[in-house]
This record gives C-alpha cells, sequence and structure tokens, in this order.
C-alpha cells in the first residue's frame, strides 16, 4: 500500500464527485495518475524553493501605473509555478515594452503534500493581508493571473474585500478548476492537503458551488480572461476546459501545454505569454480617464444711460477667446449700478451664445424724476457684468 493513501477494503472503491464505485483495476490506474500527478507537482515544489523577496519589479504606487500579481496553485510555491528550464515568468515580462509601468509582485502561500495547511478560504485571507503589508493595495490598478487553484483564492480575496474590485484592471486564470475537478478527488485520497477538497466536482455541497454563485450575485463587472490547457498530464486533462473557462467574461486562451507547464513560458513566444501580453494591450486600449479643470471668469463694461427718460447708447459684453479644448458650460449676465437692471429701466440682449463664445448688450433709460432739477440732466453709469463658466479636459 502507498504510504498516505487510505486503505482499500474491497473490490471497488467511491470516489467523491464520481458516478458510483470504480472497479479494482480502474482504481489502481486512476490511483497511479493520482500519485505521479502529486509526485510532479511535489517535486518541483521541493526542487525550487519560494521566493524570499516577493517583488520582482518595484518603484513604488507614486512611479509605476500599476502592478500584476502572481498567484500559485495547490502544491505550487512563488518561485516553481512559474519557472521553466529557461525563464521566470514574473521576471520575463519585466524585460517587455508591453509591461512598462507595471511592478511585478509574486504572492506565495504554504501548500505541501501532506500536513495541515490553510484552506482556500485562509488564503483568501493570508492574501488580503499580505497584500496590505506589502503595499499592494496602494497602487490604482492592480492586475492578477491566477494558476489553479489560485483563481479561486482570487475570488474568495474580491469577494471578502471589494473595495479591492475598483482598482482591478483585469484578472487572469489559467486553468482554474472553477466547478472543480475529478482528479483534485485522487489527489485528496493520496495527500492530506485539505487544499484539494476545495476543488472536488461541483456538488451543492462543494466548495466551489457558493464560490461560484456569490461570484455571480457580485457582479463585479471585471474583466476576465481564461487560459484552458490543451495537452494532457500523463495522459489526462487535469482541469477540462468546461470548468476552467467558466465565469470568465473575455475571450478564451488553448494553452498548447499542460496543467504544469502552462504557467512556464520558455521565452516570450510561448502561447501563455501571448494571452497574458494581449490581456495587457487589450485593457491599456481603455480611454485615459479624463481631466476636467473648471474656471470661472468674469467680464465688464460700463456704459451711460440716457437723459432724462431716454436710453443711451448699447454697450457690449463678450467673452475672450480660449485655446482649443476651452468650452463653455454655462454663463451669467446681470447689469450693476444706478438701480438698473435687466427688465428694469434696462434693456438686455443676448447676441451670441456657443460652447465657444458669449455675448450681451444693454442699454439704459436715465432718471428721469431727476432731469430739469437744477440742470441736472438724469445720467448715471451703470455696469454690465457676464460670468462665464469654462472647463478644460486634459
Amino acid at each position: 500500500m502507498i504510504a498516505g493513501t487510505r486503505e482499500v477494503q474491497t473490490s471497488s472503491l467511491l470516489i467523491p464527485g464520481s458516478q458510483g464505485s470504480l472497479r479494482f483495476g480502474a482504481v489502481a490506474r486512476i490511483s497511479l495518475i493520482g500519485v505521479c500527478l502529486l509526485f510532479s507537482l511535489g517535486r518541483v515544489h521541493a526542487e525550487d524553493p519560494p521566493l524570499k523577496n516577493p517583488w520582482i519589479r518595484q518603484k513604488g504606487p507614486s512611479q509605476s501605473r500599476g502592478v500584476i500579481v502572481f498567484v500559485h496553485g495547490v502544491l505550487g510555491n512563488s518561485k516553481s509555478t512559474w519557472s521553466s528550464s529557461k525563464s521566470f515568468w514574473p521576471e520575463l515580462i519585466t524585460r517587455d515594452s508591453a509591461f512598462d509601468g507595471q511592478d511585478v509582485y509574486v504572492y506565495g502561500y504554504p501548500s505541501p503534500l501532506v500536513g495541515k495547511t490553510f484552506s482556500t478560504d485562509d488564503v483568501a485571507e493570508n492574501l488580503r493581508l499580505v497584500l496590505s503589508d506589502d503595499g499592494i493595495l496602494n497602487y490604482t490598478q492592480i492586475t492578477i493571473v491566477s494558476h489553479s487553484m489560485g483563481g479561486l483564492v482570487t475570488r474568495a480575496f474580491l469577494l471578502k474585500n471589494l473595495p479591492v474590485v475598483s482598482k482591478i484592471r483585469f484578472l487572469y486564470f489559467f486553468g482554474t478548476p472553477t466547478t472543480g475537478s475529478p482528479y483534485a478527488t485522487l489527489a485528496g485520497v493520496i495527500s492530506k492537503n485539505r487544499q484539494f477538497e476545495q476543488m472536488y466536482p461541483m456538488k451543492t455541497d462543494s466548495y466551489v458551488a457558493p464560490l461560484q454563485a456569490n461570484w455571480l450575485s457580485a457582479n463585479l463587472g471585471l474583466k476576465s480572461y481564461c487560459g484552458y490547457e490543451r495537452e494532457t498530464l500523463y495522459g489526462q486533462i487535469i482541469v477540462e476546459r468546461e470548468s476552467a473557462t467558466n465565469l470568465c467574461t473575455e475571450r478564451l486562451d488553448p494553452i498548447d501545454a499542460n496543467h504544469i507547464d502552462m504557467v512556464k513560458p520558455l521565452d516570450t513566444t510561448s502561447t501563455s505569454y501571448r494571452a497574458l501580453k494581449a490581456a495587457m494591450v487589450e485593457t491599456g486600449k481603455v480611454k485615459a480617464v479624463q481631466k476636467v479643470v473648471p474656471t470661472t471668469e468674469t467680464y465688464r463694461a460700463e456704459v451711460a444711460s440716457g437723459a432724462c427718460a431716454d436710453f443711451g447708447a448699447w454697450q457690449t459684453v463678450t467673452s475672450e477667446t480660449k485655446p482649443k479644448g476651452w468650452t463653455i458650460v454655462s454663463s451669467d449676465f446681470r447689469v450693476e449700478g444706478a438701480a438698473r437692471s435687466c427688465g428694469a429701466w434696462t434693456e438686455c440682449s443676448q447676441q451670441v451664445n456657443t460652447a465657444e463664445k458669449v455675448t450681451w448688450t444693454f442699454h439704459t433709460q436715465g432718471h428721469s424724476e431727476e432731469c430739469g432739477h437744477s440742470g441736472n440732466t438724469g445720467i448715471h453709469n451703470s455696469t454690465g457684468i457676464l460670468t462665464v463658466y469654462w472647463q478644460h479636459i486634459e
């Protein structure tokens, strides 16, 4: 009997999430696949220890437009998951101009082959703690790249921390078992890591069912890209396309690699690399937020009234000419002085009213009650005041 496996007492075994019992021969074959899968994951994990410094590029929120966060899956770590024989993906993107202005951070969490460890929700809480403590949440723009179970962690994290949602540029899920995977069931039989249990095929009492329902109910409106594996691992597709692409909102990318190697691009021509780069370029085409600069300006013109009951000459008040890009939002005109106002012994007329120019003309009537007294002509000065509310979009 293989160490760490559960003893089989009969010639058939009921696999959680499977349809009925499997005969002994099938169990032996499937168990062998499970052992091989765990060996592959565990071997890479052991041979490539996690990063000591999670920052691959760090200029800070004040100098960078955003940050890209990598989140690994079960039995992976911050180094092994993303490393091929030729490159380390988080470092590889720092040499590509398509990722200029983006800091790069690799999150890691404990996921041993045997022994007690975090649940998926525990990892989501730890992700919040670590990202907050390391200053990730201070960035105005965050991109999260997830592999396998890391995608479940990402969704759980965002549902628990809704204020972060407004900062998300996009999410990319590589091989995330959104509706579970039967091979998580096999691995759960052999390994004591309970993270496998939370990737069992979807049923009403499984972890992935409420996570899916809550994500849909939240209606976060996030751009979610998905990549799914097209090559087998020990003859099997570990996360089927239907599961890997569930809940995605953008294009679906077939990745010509198995479940483990799909996030280990050899170079910039690897399909997974191209897929992430394309998403970065596409989301970069979103129109930048425009800054509106409001300005209020006042224009004045003084005019003398007519003598006695007569109206004086017409006077003009007009806004100045502004450079291209300035527009008039609204305006206001009034007359002050000598007890005169528009409609009260004053005639006012708007001549021009466009987004670039406003012009008013006015003239005032003399004070007839003063006319003739000691040679008084009843002439007084009044002032036309034009207030214009401009805005400029930068």
